[in-house]
């Protein structure tokens, strides 16, 4: 009989467990959380945005990708900063934006998938979440998701004289390159946003090779002058440019030109 009471009490309890782990999911999706309706006349989505999360002490949160029937867009400036007993947080692939500061010092924050669907993250995003466990490939630090773990350049973990940005990375962060003395840089095409201080007064880049051709350079410095509101990356502007030549040594057109020979090595091309 004793043993009966045992198994019902610990049922019971378990019981009482998982509802309160289910209650306390919902709560954060609508009761944790204010939001705010989001429409940008200068963007072509709108929907909800998390602008602040009223439990700080939560630490596992699963944003959905509609709350009461609208999609989940944009998460506010300081929407979980300070949270710092947040360990891991998943954004789905309706978010498009990641205001300032948005999870500035999570310093327990571990884990964070962030989407492909993002094209803007905002100034300190992720400032002092030193514990976040990241992507490493070629030197260099990244977080992102399963389909794309390198969307993302935190930093470069060591000080060498060249580095290669993934070529699947779209976005670097405030000190990505800090204090950096770069022989050369690779930097792809697919790479739509430098913010302010991704390398500091101190870093030095004396080459870059670019994966693209002047023109699609061009472009790429016109949205860095857009989103900058100091100087502190002329190291962009002041370095040699050599940009991808796709037809090797059958350039037509004069400029500086780099390809990989068969041996996978940088070969620079001077077009007269």
């Amino acid at each position: 009989m004793k043993k009966i009471k045992y198994f019902v009490l610990l049922f019971l309890l378990c019981f009482l467990f998982i509802a309160s782990s289910c209650n306390k999911e919902e709560l954060f999706e609508y009761s944790h959380i204010t939001l705010v309706n989001y429409l940008d006349d200068s963007k072509s989505y709108s929907g909800i945005q998390i602008k602040e999360i009223k439990d700080k002490s939560i630490y596992d949160i699963i944003i959905p990708e509609e709350i009461n029937g609208e999609k989940v867009v944009s998460i506010g400036d300081y929407a979980f900063s300070n949270c710092f007993k947040l360990k891991s947080i998943y954004i789905p692939e309706t978010v498009k934006e990641i205001g300032k500061e948005a999870f500035s010092t999570d310093i327990n924050l571990e884990k964070i998938t962030l989407p492909n669907s993002v094209i803007s993250i905002g100034i300190d995003a992720f400032k002092n979440c030193n514990a976040l466990k990241c992507n490493e490939k070629d030197n260099g630090l990244y977080i992102g998701n399963d389909s794309n773990p390198y969307l993302c350049l935190l930093k470069i973990k060591e000080n060498k004289n060249y580095f290669k940005i993934d070529d699947n990375c779209k976005f670097l962060l405030e000190g990505s390159f800090e204090d950096s003395q770069l022989d050369y840089l690779i930097i792809n095409k697919s790479l739509i946003y430098v913010p302010d201080n991704a390398f500091g007064y101190k870093a030095q880049v004396h080459k870059i090779y670019y994966s693209g051709s002047e023109e699609e350079w061009n472009n790429f410095i016109d949205l860095i002058i857009k989103n900058h509101t100091n100087d502190n990356n002329n190291q962009i502007f002041s370095a040699t440019k050599y940009y991808y030549s796709i037809n090797k040594d059958k350039e037509t057109k004069e400029g500086l030109y780099w390809y990989y020979d068969t041996d996978n090595k940088i070969v620079e091309k001077i077009n007269k």
